[in-house]
């Protein structure tokens, strides 16, 4: 998910007043902006190993661990003691699953009131699936990785599939989509041998595999599909009533100028790692040329400066990755257009609303930083994030443009490629287009406290 909570694309809340012109009308588009858009997740960086001492009970050290939650592992149990009716389980490499899994899990809620939960696989014990009733679907997005590998977060389920202590899954009925790239050799493999795995166990699928190809540039257009296929088979299957769109806060988001800036995100890159791998590092580049290019790919060779990490050394296997950073024109502008500009700095704290989903970008922070760094703004937005946008429309005339482009498909591809259409972009787009004044006029509607 800015269908930016993407699914991201979800903007998302308003700070802390909800009058005209205010930052915290504003921020209702923050948070559909965090849910629904394709954000830049990653999880972020970890506190200090002795961090823990400040807050930490005397009672405990002696042994008493009443008042400690700790959050049950058990994907059954959860479903249960929350009152989920699905899970939409995501295996994620570089994010683009979790973003997804979070989309559907938004139109679940959207269009049927079904609450659906999108899960990090890592954050449950593989063995807990065969608990789940069958009256509670489950739906796995997995990407494929390097060699046919799983990401880091699928790695226990891989090894419990494969394993001969696997429990029967007759109770288990899922769908599955896989995120992969016919030109390497392994396509798609992590979802095959899961979904193979599955059925082996007596799993049933509720529809045929799909498997997204990103060397054709189509997995948005095959991802929609199949979550059109998906709500329809959930509909069928849990006899649901369709009904109007109607946005449900899931996050809030408040203004804070309490906190200092040594308390804040302010963009440098971060990553939750599992045991096996070392830290992420951040390295200028040195030196970067093109080496070739043809038709199909160009192929880039960088240097990277290792010289103010001195410990550092870079050896075969390692992983590199380029941080992107949005650029100011995208940033200055949806900060203009949502009425941010004087208001970029301000301290925000974002709070998730339910136990069971995750704050999708880093806190505490500000709306610069979220643009800037942790939020995709410059990707083409979908179709489904422009409906959910729609509610927010300042007016009956732009409503009724964005809505005209939600139901043609072809007029939103064509009016995409023609306007580069960039989340800022359809948002100042929509107010010319009307003849409406530009700067700040998604903030002068009112918004909710919480999105």
């Amino acid at each position: 998910m800015i269908s930016l909570s993407p699914d991201a694309f979800n903007v998302a809340e308003a700070l802390k007043t909800a009058s005209p012109q205010s930052v915290g009308d504003v921020a209702a588009l923050l948070a559909l902006a965090a849910s629904s858009a394709v954000v830049f997740y990653k999880p972020w960086a970890r506190p200090g190993p002795y961090r823990h001492l400040f807050f930490e009970k005397p009672q405990l050290k002696n042994g008493d661990s009443q008042g400690r939650h700790k959050k049950s592992r058990n994907i059954a149990t959860l479903l249960e003691e929350s009152n989920k009716d699905a899970v939409i389980f995501w295996g994620s490499q570089s994010g683009t699953a979790e973003a997804l899994a979070a989309r559907l899990a938004r139109d679940c809620r959207l269009r049927f009131g079904l609450q659906a939960i999108a899960a990090d696989l890592s954050d449950y014990d593989a063995d807990t699936i065969a608990s789940i009733p069958a009256s509670k679907p489950v739906v796995f997005i997995i990407s494929t990785f390097g060699e046919g590998d799983p990401p880091d977060n699928a790695a226990d389920l891989w090894k419990y599939l494969q394993s001969k202590t696997r429990q029967p899954l007759a109770n288990l009925q899922y769908a599955a989509l896989g995120l992969g790239n016919s030109n390497y050799q392994h396509y798609n493999r992590v979802i095959d041998v899961v979904t193979t795995a599955l059925d082996s166990a007596g799993a049933r699928m509720i529809l045929p595999l799909t498997k997204a190809d990103d060397a054709e540039g189509s997995t948005e257009a095959q991802f929609v599909q199949w979550k059109d296929s998906v709500l329809q088979a959930l509909k069928d299957k849990l006899k649901l009533e369709e009904r109007e769109p109607v946005y449900l806060p899931g996050l809030r988001v408040d203004r804070d100028e309490s906190l200092d800036i040594i308390d804040l995100h302010m963009g440098a890159p971060a990553q939750k790692r599992v045991a096996s791998t070392s830290p992420a590092v951040s390295l200028p580049i040195h030196n970067a040329h093109e080496l070739f290019h043809n038709s199909t790919r160009n192929c880039i060779h960088m240097d990277f400066d290792l010289s103010e990490v001195p410990g550092m050394s870079y050896k075969t296997g390692d992983h590199l990755a380029v941080w992107p950073v949005n650029p100011d024109d995208e940033v200055d502008r949806l900060l203009r257009v949502l009425g941010l500009t004087s208001s970029r700095s301000i301290p925000l704290s974002i709070k998730s609303l339910d136990s069971t989903i995750k704050v999708p970008v880093p806190t505490p922070t500000t709306p610069e930083v979220l643009f800037r760094h942790y939020l995709e703004i410059c990707a083409v937005v979908p179709r489904d994030t422009i409906e959910a946008l729609a509610q927010f429309a300042p007016s009956p005339s732009v409503k009724s443009f964005l809505d005209t482009l939600v139901k043609d498909k072809a007029k939103h591809a064509e009016f995409s490629e023609a306007n580069y259409l960039t989340f800022g972009r359809l948002l100042e787009l929509s107010i010319k287009l009307q003849g409406m004044p530009e700067d700040g006029a998604w903030a002068a509607a009112s918004y909710p406290h919480e999105l």
